[in-house]
């Protein structure tokens, strides 16, 4: 049978023969500090075949099948002896069953001589064999992780046992403090009353302290607390931007990308020109020391910062020469100027005077308003009076009104009794002597018989007569008529108040149902006291799961103190703290040193005292010549 191994084997076994299989697991040879499992037979030892050796089969058919497909019994890859280590080069001696033979050449049936026999049985040993070096492995493993897990268990007992120790230790520090401090003030004859003045001082210190870490705590919660409010503002806001940026139409977007961008390309832009900032800063810090350890260097920087300056003034007075005018054109320059200043001057004049008319306006306008403002609040409280007063008479005539009638009434019926009498006398004193008796007896007669001789005759001048009395009579019956009129509206207004009384009387009798008004309260009492009871209940409900959550804060605070990142975490917070103060300092330092070198009022002084030499130099020159 031929058995065909795979090319990248570099190693071939031997096959387990019938004489001897008792052998199996006696015989092991290491070759390069490999172990291979070899069997042993009659017909030699199994020797390794290198790949690439220098054996060739016999025949053409063997020349694409695997190299060493069976150990040959006599090989040119060296002599080597029964059972050593030893090899040699040249052929091998082949030895069989049957003793020392030559080498056999190859058969016709394209099988080599140096074909080893692979059955069953052999695969079974190496499985085995892989298995028990399987398991072994497996079983160190094993071993491995037990104790690994032993020394973790122990490593982690001796940290608990190292954290309750130092615990302990820190627990004794402090009462040997204590023991220390009694001790000393023992020694050095303290007495007991300061001692305890001591005490409730440092009692006070510590309750103020334990308020402040409370009020820090609180302080802390609520900073979360709005750092939360603000995260979930920032993220609303994000939303509600990539929202807005999904509604966009595809031009708007694509120029809202192209501005992210370039915001980005910015961002960027300014992080690497504050580095440059940065360094340029902390160059200019370190060419300032070295400068202040060099007397030298400080010189010839003063000297360049004057040669700058003076390199600056020369092409300022290059520049202002070159471009200085001819007195002529300067003289036609300066007319223009004046005269463009003028007309500036006087139109802002006449601007300003039209805006003063129209302040003026404005002001007399609001006077005005005010003035009929105040016009129309005395009208209408004078409005408001009157009425008030009307009102008031009308309520006092009411109130009199039968009375006055009545009087009325009677002074009416007594002056037509009165009228008749005298119309009757006059009648009877007509009737007897009418055509004898002048105007002047008829008014004597009717004077006496009306007051009955209590007046004479010289006051005959003085009495009513007969127009008189018919005069009255017409604006009696005029204010009658008022009167009836008054009644009228009287009575109107009677019946209003009336209505209203009606109105109101029956709201009284509404309301003079107790009963019903006390049972329609007492059933909101009842909804009352039962909408109490549930909200005491859901308070009670809301008071538990307030204090879960409490539990859970606490808890979860705890975690976080004792969890490594989170302190890490406090850590860069506070570095970050640091960062950004340093970051704000370095910046006034930067603003600091720009205001120092700043040669703007150095340049202005100097070109004023330059312009002042040049006066200065122009008399003197003038003076001497």
């Amino acid at each position: 049978m031929d058995f065909e191994r795979g090319g990248n084997e570099k190693h071939m076994e031997r096959p387990v023969t019938r004489w001897r299989r008792e052998t199996l697991d006696k015989t092991v040879k290491k070759i390069e500090g490999k172990e291979i499992e070899r069997p042993t037979s009659r017909r030699g030892i199994k020797e390794e075949v290198e790949e690439y050796s220098s054996f060739r089969s016999a025949t053409p058919a063997a020349r694409n099948a695997p190299l060493a497909a069976r150990v040959p019994s006599a090989s040119i890859s060296g002599l080597s002896r029964l059972n050593t280590g030893l090899s040699m080069p040249g052929l091998e001696r082949p030895i069989t069953q049957h003793g020392i033979a030559s080498i056999r050449p190859g058969t016709g049936r394209g099988t080599s001589m140096t074909r080893q026999v692979q059955d069953k049985r052999y695969y079974e040993g190496l499985v085995q064999l892989k298995m028990r070096e399987l398991s072994q492995e497996m079983t160190a493993i094993v071993r491995d992780i037990d104790m690994q897990n032993k020394e973790r268990a122990t490593i982690l007992h001796y940290d608990k046992r190292a954290k309750d120790l130092a615990g302990e230790l820190t627990a004794l520090q402090g009462e040997l403090a204590d023991y220390n401090i009694v001790v000393d003030k023992m020694s050095s004859n303290v007495e007991k009353e300061s001692v305890d003045q001591e005490a409730k001082e440092l009692f006070s210190k510590n309750e103020r302290s334990v308020a402040e870490i409370e009020d820090m705590f609180e302080r802390r919660q609520e900073m979360e607390q709005r750092s939360r409010r603000t995260e979930k503002e920032i993220e609303t806001e994000r939303e509600r931007t990539e929202k807005l940026v999904l509604m966009m139409d595809p031009g708007t977007r694509e120029r809202y990308e192209k501005l992210r961008k370039e915001k980005v390309q910015v961002e960027g832009t300014i992080a690497g020109m504050q580095e440059e900032l940065e360094e340029l800063s902390k160059e200019q810090g370190h060419f300032e020391e070295q400068m202040a350890l060099s007397p030298l260097k400080q010189e010839a920087v003063k000297l360049h910062v004057k040669t700058m300056d003076a390199e600056y003034k020369r092409d300022k007075l290059r520049e202002e020469e070159r471009n200085r005018l001819s007195p002529e054109k300067e003289r036609e320059q300066l007319l223009v100027k004046i005269k463009q200043d003028n007309m500036d001057m006087a139109a802002a004049e006449a601007q300003l005077a039209s805006k003063k008319k129209r302040l003026a306006e404005v002001e007399m306008e609001l006077e005005r308003l005010e003035t009929d403002l105040e016009d129309g609040k005395t009208d209408k409280q004078t409005k408001y009076k009157e009425l008030r007063k009307r009102e008031e008479v009308m309520e006092q005539f009411a109130a009199t009104f039968d009375e006055n009638k009545a009087e009325e009434m009677e002074r009416i019926r007594k002056l037509e009794v009165s009228i008749v009498e005298y119309l009757e006398r006059i009648s009877n004193a007509g009737g007897a002597d009418d055509r004898n008796l002048t105007r002047t007896e008829e008014a004597l007669i009717l004077n006496r018989s009306s007051y009955d001789g209590y007046y004479d005759v010289e006051r005959t001048s003085n009495d009513r007569s007969f127009e008189m009395l018919t005069n009255d009579y017409i604006d009696l019956k005029e204010t009658l008529r008022k009167l009836e009129i008054l009644e009228n509206k009287l009575r109107s207004e009677i019946a209003d108040i009336n209505e209203q009384t009606y109105g109101r009387e029956y709201e009284l009798t509404q309301l003079e149902d107790f009963n019903g008004f006390k049972a329609k309260h007492q059933m909101k009492r009842e909804d009352a006291n039962v909408e109490y009871k549930k909200l005491m209940d859901g308070r009670t409900i809301t008071d538990e799961e307030l204090k879960t959550l409490n539990d859970d804060y606490n808890r979860i605070k705890a975690r976080f103190n004792e969890n490594r990142i989170f302190l890490e975490v406090e850590a860069l917070e506070k570095k970050l703290a640091d960062l950004k103060e340093e970051n704000k300092k370095s910046n006034d330092l930067i603003l600091r040193q720009k205001e120092q070198v700043d040669f703007l009022p150095r340049k202005q002084q100097a070109l004023k005292l330059m312009k002042e030499y040049g006066t200065m130099l122009e008399e003197n020159s003038k003076s001497l010549y």
